[in-house]
């Protein structure tokens, strides 16, 4: 494994790169393909970095703005 906070770094990059994604927010299609077995992998790497870090919800809620969910 690495440092101890690097795990708290990269979520935090994501999240600061999210963030400037919403704040641009461009036109796309929502993603169609992947199904539930998709889903469930959004899922399953969700629980982790929620039991991780405790930022539980990251994942899946980018996961269903890319599925077309709303804003």
């Amino acid at each position: 494994m690495g440092k101890p906070g690097q795990l708290a770094r990269w979520i935090g990059v994501l999240l600061i790169v999210y963030g400037l994604y919403g704040l641009a927010r461009p036109v796309v299609n929502p993603v169609i393909a992947g199904g539930a077995p998709a889903d469930a992998a959004i899922g399953f790497f969700n629980g982790i970095n929620g039991a991780m870090t405790g930022l539980a919800g990251i994942f899946v809620t980018i996961w269903c703005g890319l599925r077309g969910g709303p804003a």
